[in-house]
């Protein structure tokens, strides 16, 4: 069980490490403006003194610093050495070379006791392998009366695009990882009862815990883009199937498209959590 977590973090260490050059142009836009709604959901008080985990390229991190402006502390921790490296010059690019970045692990904060007034975490829970763990950590880094403030994906989320790929998997039983890849992504993905659970269990007795659905419409090659959920479930396909299996998965997509492109829910949810006094 401990080598199986272990080698889901290094493959994902990797994936992340792949995807740092490109990972502000393909998550950026959606990034800030999810930072940006739980940012409204929480109390910053003066001067704060906050960490980001999970802070990839640093997306979220700078939307925090431009709330703060002036007087607080910001440190930022990601696994991704290569995301850590990209924080730091797009830290440099805009001149708020303050905030602290540096490699960590969410599952082993190495921050002492009550150090933060606010942890924040944006789309990255789901992806941690000890989610209880994390949380705990979280929790014990917090100040009595501080926030953990958390967005991520959950629920029914990608329910159209998961349907169509289970379907496509079982076809192929002679590629068991991609059906294997598939189920893990939609095994991952946490419910809104779970939260709580997972909230509750940390420590945190005070919490604010919700899930909202949204519904957009994409061009069906949404999904092959690098960084979306083909490039997770692809990695266990032989080279030689890659393209097959991938055109197989776009025309689904686009028997089910109508004017507006193909329709796919995302479901978000917004933890927000208090750490007694």
């Amino acid at each position: 069980m401990v080598g199986s977590a272990l080698l889901k973090k290094e493959k994902l260490k990797d994936a992340y490490n792949e995807l740092s050059s490109s990972f502000d142009e393909v998550a950026g836009p959606s990034m800030i403006r999810f930072t940006r709604l739980l940012l409204r959901e929480i109390n910053i008080p003066e001067k704060p003194v906050c960490l980001d985990v999970g802070c990839g390229t640093g997306i979220s991190t700078f939307e925090l610093a431009k709330k703060i402006q002036d007087g607080g502390n910001i440190y930022g921790i990601d696994f991704s050495k290569l995301m850590i490296v990209q924080a730091k010059n797009n830290a440099e690019r805009l001149g708020l070379v303050d905030i602290k970045f540096s490699t960590g692990d969410a599952e082993q904060l190495d921050f002492p006791d009550s150090m933060f007034d606010l942890v924040l975490s944006n789309q990255t829970l789901p992806f941690i392998p000890n989610k209880q763990k994390a949380l705990t950590e979280m929790h014990r880094v917090l100040k009595p009366g501080g926030e953990a403030a958390l967005l991520f994906y959950g629920g029914s989320v990608y329910r159209e695009i998961l349907k169509i790929a289970m379907e496509v998997a079982s076809r192929h039983p002679e590629y068991p990882t991609f059906m294997e890849a598939v189920v893990e992504f939609r095994n991952e993905l946490i419910q809104l009862e779970d939260a709580v659970d997972l909230f509750e269990s940390a420590g945190f007795k005070d919490h604010m815990i919700y899930g909202r659905d949204q519904i957009l419409f994409v061009d069906p090659s949404f999904w092959m883009k690098k960084g979306m959920l083909w490039d997770m479930w692809n990695s266990g396909l032989p080279k030689d199937a890659v393209n097959s299996i991938q055109d197989e998965l776009m025309a689904e997509c686009r028997k089910l498209s109508g004017s507006r492109g193909f329709k796919h829910t995302t479901y978000n949810v917004l933890a927000i959590g208090v750490k007694g006094k």
